[in-house]
C-alpha cells in the first residue's frame, strides 16, 4: 500500500440548499419520502452520538490477480466525539484495543494522554485531523471516516439538488429509493478536497496524479422501513469518468446494513467498503482493498468522551 491514503469526508452540522432541484423521472413522487427519510437520519445522528460500540474492522488487501495478499484486523471501542467549538459537530473516534489478535500495549494510558492533548488544540479541524490519525494508525495507510456516524449522505441538503431520486415500484414492509447524481457538486470530490471552504459530503482520494477532471458521480439505493422510514440498508457507489473514457468506472462501493435496537434507532450491524484502483490504460478499475466493519455490544457511555478517557460500562 505504501503511503496511499484514501479519505472519506462526512457531513457537517450546518447545511444549506445550494442547488435547484434536478428534474428526474419519479422525482415528485419521491420528494415526500426523501424528506421523511432525511428526518430519520437526523434522529439517528442525535441518538447515536450518545452510544458506544465494539467494532471489529477487517482490512483485506488484494493483488492484481484478485487474491488477498494481506489481512489486518483491528478491534476497537467506537466512540462519537463532540468537536470543540463546532456548534454540535461530531466525529468518529476508535480507541484501538487489539491488532491481529494482539492487545495494544498501554492502550488506556495512550487514550488518556491523547484526549488531554486533544482538548488543548482549540480548533475543531485540528481535532478532526488528530482523531482520524489516531483512529487509523494501524490501518496500513487507509483513512476511512464518516460511514458509521452519517447515514444516507445523498439526502444532505448540500447535494440533494444534484440528485435524481426514484421510488421503486411495489409495496411491502421495506421501500427502495434509488438515487443518482446528475451534475457536478463541490461537495462530492475525488482528489480535490474541499472547494468551498466547508466540509464535503463525500471526499475521496485515489492514486492518480493526473490533473484531469474525474467527472465523479455518486449513485445508489436506500432500503427504508415503510412504517418508521428508518434506513435498514444502503448501497452507495462512487464512479469516475476521466477524459477519453468510454464509460464511468467504479472506484468505491459501500454496503451499509442496520438492525433494530432498544435505543430508538436502527444501529449499524455491518459496513463493507470496497476500494478500486483506477487503470487508465484499460479504462477500468480493479478491487484494491475491502474494509469490513462489524458492530456489537452497543451501550451508553458513563462519561463525556469529549473531555475524558473513553470508558464503557
Amino acid at each position: 500500500m505504501g503511503n496511499r491514503r484514501r479519505r472519506v469526508g462526512f457531513i457537517g452540522a450546518a447545511m444549506a440548499v445550494l442547488f435547484g432541484l434536478c428534474p428526474a423521472f419519479g422525482q415528485t413522487a419521491a420528494d415526500g419520502l426523501t424528506d421523511e427519510v432525511y428526518a430519520t437520519t437526523r434522529e439517528y445522528l442525535a441518538k447515536f452520538r450518545d452510544l458506544l460500540a465494539e467494532e471489529r474492522k477487517t482490512l483485506e488487501f488484494y493483488d492484481s490477480n484478485g487474491r488477498v495478499r494481506k489481512t489486518r484486523v483491528v478491534e476497537s471501542n467506537f466512540i462519537v466525539y463532540e468537536l470543540g467549538g463546532s456548534e454540535g459537530k461530531a466525529a468518529e473516534y476508535r480507541h484501538v484495543l487489539r491488532v491481529d489478535g494482539k492487545p495494544v500495549e498501554k492502550a488506556d494510558l495512550r487514550a488518556e494522554e491523547f484526549f488531554e492533548k486533544l482538548t488543548k488544540l482549540g480548533s475543531s479541524r485540528k481535532e478532526l485531523e488528530k482523531l482520524q490519525d489516531e483512529s487509523t494508525r494501524f490501518d496500513e495507510g487507509m483513512r476511512i471516516n464518516g460511514f458509521t456516524l452519517f447515514q444516507a449522505v445523498a439526502l444532505s441538503p448540500k447535494v440533494r439538488g444534484v440528485m435524481a431520486f426514484r421510488q421503486a415500484a411495489g409495496g411491502g414492509p421495506v421501500i427502495r429509493l434509488d438515487y443518482e447524481q446528475t451534475a457536478e457538486s463541490p461537495y462530492i470530490t475525488v482528489n480535490r478536497g474541499s472547494t468551498t471552504g466547508e466540509e464535503p459530503v463525500v471526499s475521496f482520494e485515489i492514486d492518480d496524479n493526473s490533473r484531469d477532471v474525474f467527472n465523479e458521480r455518486l449513485r445508489g439505493s436506500l432500503w427504508v422501513d415503510a412504517e418508521s422510514k428508518r434506513v435498514v440498508r444502503e448501497v452507495r457507489e462512487l464512479t469516475v469518468r476521466p477524459a477519453g473514457f468510454v464509460r464511468a468506472v467504479l472506484i468505491s462501493r459501500v454496503v451499509l446494513e442496520y438492525q433494530p435496537s432498544e435505543f430508538g434507532i436502527n444501529i449499524p450491524a455491518k459496513i463493507t467498503h470496497e476500494f478500486f484502483t483506477l487503470k487508465r490504460k484499460q479504462q477500468q478499475s480493479e478491487l484494491d482493498v475491502r474494509a469490513t466493519f462489524e458492530y456489537t455490544r452497543f451501550s451508553r457511555p458513563d462519561v463525556d468522551v469529549k473531555a475524558e478517557e473513553p470508558q464503557t460500562r
